[in-house]
């Protein structure tokens, strides 16, 4: 990791695991654009959830319907969130972190398409599911694969990627007018990642050691040595 310092590999792994920060805050944010009214949104031109379908009935007294779109996410991360961080020490980082990506890419589909209320509720709680792991294994997996000397400006990276995450949904809302294009965006920069992750980023070399997996941390060394375009003495 030391002779892997400051290399374009180095940047590339930051890059693709902070970038995933960007799709995280999309998730929490998101909800804001969803809920109210359009007309509090961009001077009207704006269809909401609540404008599309306006008379869902309530199924608490205590609360408006409306909440659950909030409510569900978070019920998903509260029984299901942990769990792909647990799987992660025992199939690794990057094959549960590839599976997550996935899983949201197929929840904001699911969400930009939904043909009614509860469906869209439904998969808003599978969206929150993972929402626990995209903030959590792609940080572990960068402080696995990179010299320490580094990990400052993965900090900074992932902060500005979390900022740049929160402050974009309030442009694709004006700027498309709709609640299922904040999903469409959103998915759109899931399944890249996901994509990403699948064939070009290898497991931890941390946890291939852990796991004295040679193969797959020879795959690391292969992939770094491909990104950088020089051999290392391993």
């Amino acid at each position: 990791l030391v002779e892997l310092r400051w290399s374009p590999f180095c940047f590339f792994l930051i890059l693709v695991q902070s970038f995933q920060y960007a799709v995280a805050a999309q998730m929490f944010v998101m909800a804001a654009y969803l809920m109210p009214s359009g007309d509090s949104i961009a001077n009207g031109t704006y269809t909401s959830v609540r404008d599309e379908w306006p008379n869902v009935p309530r199924i608490f007294v205590w609360t408006d319907s409306y909440d659950m779109i909030s409510s569900a996410e978070f019920a998903g991360n509260l029984l299901f969130g942990v769990i792909p961080n647990l799987l992660s020490d025992r199939y690794g980082r990057r094959a549960v972190l590839v599976v997550v990506l996935y899983g949201i890419g197929i929840a904001d589909i699911a969400c930009a398409l939904a043909p009614n209320f509860w469906t869209l509720i439904m998969a808003r709680f599978l969206q929150g599911s993972f929402i626990t792991a995209i903030t959590s294994l792609n940080f572990v997996y960068v402080i696995e694969s990179i010299d320490r000397n580094c990990r400052f400006f993965a900090y900074c990276a992932f902060g500005f990627f979390w900022m740049f995450g929160y402050c974009i949904v309030a442009p694709t809302a004006l700027l498309i007018g709709s609640w299922r294009s904040i999903l469409i965006v959103n998915g759109f920069f899931v399944l890249l990642c996901a994509l990403l992750e699948s064939f070009l980023v290898p497991e931890s070399p941390y946890f291939c050691v852990a796991l004295d997996d040679l193969d797959k941390l020879e795959e690391f060394v292969k992939t770094s040595q491909w990104f950088n375009r020089r051999s290392y003495n391993v």
